[in-house]
């Protein structure tokens, strides 16, 4: 059984995976920690929460304790639920042992709210585990830098990939697309011109998407008479409508989905703020909708 549920957890097949598992109790089989850690590896890669914890409330009832291998997949799943909290209990059970995709996944969940200190403080705890960098963590530093809008920091992050003699280290289309985004959202329209120079220099495609991206942040400057991104931005108001109770900020994208800044909620129309909220609730934008930053616990939810 455990030899078919690797391989359809390896083919992303959850629902035969647990099929097996399923077999496996009706036919009264002991699973084995090994068993347990491959579902486990599945649900992370889903992000299943709720399944991850029902699994490994399964672990316990047979007796089985949580390794390393379990514990790396909790970090992964908890993290990609922006359940911080949790994953950072699960890192301190791990003495020793936490992979590249355990603080991978840490790293990304800060990243997404900019929290460049935690991101820069797991990439050392990485060097003292002796779990070396790769280009994916890397990538994940330029994301952090940009979405705490800090772009020399960005910047530095890819120059030093750039820099780096490995070549599994060299930015990739990932890398230069965070930084070229980075700086069009802050209206560094000659930065962002540079950059995709660089990635056409670097053999690296620059696409039409790319390139539509700098044409109508070009057009969007030149009707705002050069007086940048925060000129463009009273026109969304009304679509955000009301924000739920206990809101404090709201996001405002410009047409293409850039930032464009944030706004008190409760002052539709005043001048926005280009710096990340330091406190309090912020409604957030994304194309399934409106979701939410809690800046005290850096957990976001929909609700």
């Amino acid at each position: 059984y455990t030899i078919l549920m690797q391989l359809r957890v390896s083919s992303g097949d959850m629902r035969k995976a647990e099929q097996h598992m399923q077999e496996m109790r009706e036919r009264n089989v002991r699973p084995s920690s090994v068993t347990f850690n491959i579902l486990l590896q599945g649900y992370a890669k889903e992000g299943n929460m709720e399944k991850a914890s029902e699994c490994i409330e399964e672990m316990k009832r047979w007796g089985i304790r949580p390794s390393g291998p379990a514990r790396n997949s909790m970090i992964q799943v908890c993290a990609r639920a922006d359940r911080l909290l949790d994953a950072e209990e699960w890192m301190r059970g791990l003495s020793a042992g936490a992979n590249v995709h355990s603080f991978g996944a840490m790293m990304d969940a800060y990243a997404r709210v900019g929290h460049v200190g935690r991101c820069k403080e797991l990439l050392d705890e990485m060097s003292a585990a002796g779990c070396a960098p790769n280009r994916v963590i890397f990538n994940t530093m330029i994301k952090a830098h940009a979405n705490a809008r800090d772009l020399d920091g960005a910047q530095a992050v890819l120059d030093k990939m750039a820099a780096d003699t490995d070549p599994k280290l060299q930015p990739d289309s990932y890398s230069y697309n965070t930084l070229f985004y980075a700086f069009l959202r802050q209206g560094e329209l000659k930065r962002a011109e540079e950059t995709l120079e660089r990635m056409g220099d670097a053999g690296i495609e620059v696409t039409e998407q790319l390139l539509a991206a700098i044409t109508s942040a070009r057009q969007r400057k030149s009707a705002m008479g050069g007086g940048g991104p925060l000129h463009d931005a009273a026109a969304q108001d009304a679509q955000l409508g009301t924000p739920p109770p206990g809101v404090d900020w709201v996001e405002v994208l410009g047409p293409d989905g850039v930032r464009l800044g944030f706004r008190r909620s409760a002052e539709p129309g005043s001048e926005l703020v280009q710096e990340s909220p330091a406190f309090g609730l912020v409604q957030l934008q994304s194309e399934h909708g409106p979701y939410y930053w809690d800046v005290a616990t850096n957990a976001t939810s929909w609700e």
